[in-house]
């Protein structure tokens, strides 16, 4: 598996594809609706089990937050056979987190720090222009 920064964009990726390859087989061949799940199961095999179970292990340590609800979301579609909605939550929870270590990398590695007794001060203004540039 790909390092903890990249693997939400490779999950991401996943969800693509496999949404992508759904369609195609839906659109372009007479495929029975097991084979045309099967891209689907696999977006929520690969990318929802592993985004599910990082999501269960934040709630036992107590961190909730709104993407708990997408977890939620994978497993009631997977629990209804709603393969395709829970793939588009796969795609959504994968992509804003990969967006969101992006984001958070840029400004980190753009933002003026001054270091004071060990703890590392920001001025917000500079920062908020050195990333808009």
């Amino acid at each position: 598996m790909p390092s903890r920064a990249n693997r939400e964009t490779v999950i991401a990726a996943v969800a693509v594809g496999g949404i992508a390859v759904h369609v195609w087989l839906r659109l372009a061949t007479a495929s029975s609706p097991f084979v045309l799940d099967l891209p689907l199961l696999a977006v929520l095999a690969l990318g929802g089990g592993p985004l599910v179970v990082d999501l269960a292990a934040k709630a036992l340590r107590r961190e909730f937050g709104s993407d708990l609800l997408a977890g939620m979301s994978i497993v009631t579609a997977l629990a209804l056979h709603q393969y395709l909605a829970g793939a588009f939550v796969v795609l959504m929870l994968s992509g804003g987190l990969a967006l969101e270590r992006y984001a958070v990398g840029r400004a980190s590695a753009r933002a003026p720090r001054l270091e004071v007794a060990g703890v590392a001060i920001v001025d917000l203004d500079r920062a908020v222009d050195a990333v808009a540039a």
